[in-house]
């Protein structure tokens, strides 16, 4: 909008790649023996095993109800400490959220190796940061905990696979649950 107030601003350059290349990119390099390696690679760091999280139901839910969001923002002293908590062991606070959170699901679900899933912004390549579209994915962090774990284990834990995951974001989590053999069952999505 400034730009048509203003005739003497400069419109941002136009992308030279679009979205239909990304997305044939993508095609093409599905069909490669890369992918293969990739996947391999992944199913050593994750696993073959892949458990379904068992987490207690909040009194009176019935199995189909729907799921619901809870969000509770962490407060200015709280994100300082976390914050502070990250540099400290040379993590960011994602690291030190995650492993937070793979507590708290470890701690509610009896279970010390279960993945999480967290999106990626998908656009590894240069060419793509100028591009409209949607790229996000989803990329799967094993977690093994146990309870003589400390927390800045579990901290070095996270940043350690999240570097791995990021290595390998552009697995798409559809040919990754299928090379794990982790599809959905009865009892729900075990990825």
């Amino acid at each position: 909008v400034a730009s048509y107030r203003v005739p003497e601003q400069e419109l941002p350059p136009v992308a030279e790649v679009g979205y239909a290349d990304v997305c044939a990119w993508q095609r093409e390099w599905q069909d490669e023996p890369s992918l293969l390696n990739k996947l391999e690679t992944l199913r050593e760091q994750l696993g073959t095993e892949a458990p379904l999280l068992r987490l207690p139901a909040p009194r009176g839910a019935r199995r189909g109800d729907p799921a619901s969001v809870v969000s509770e923002p962490l407060g200015a002293e709280l994100a300082n400490r976390v914050r502070m908590s990250a540099r400290a062991q040379r993590a960011t606070p994602f690291s030190v959220l995650l492993a937070a959170w793979a507590g708290v699901l470890s701690r509610l679900s009896g279970g010390g190796d279960f993945r999480i899933g967290v999106p990626s912004a998908g656009r590894r390549r240069l060419e793509t940061h100028a591009i409209v579209g949607y790229f996000v994915s989803t990329q799967l962090i094993r977690v093994e905990l146990d309870d003589s774990t400390s927390f800045a284990r579990w901290v070095e834990q996270m940043r350690t696979r999240v570097v791995e995951a990021e290595n390998e974001q552009d697995v798409p989590l559809s040919r990754l649950a299928e090379a794990l053999g982790a599809g959905r069952g009865a009892g729900g999505a075990r990825l």
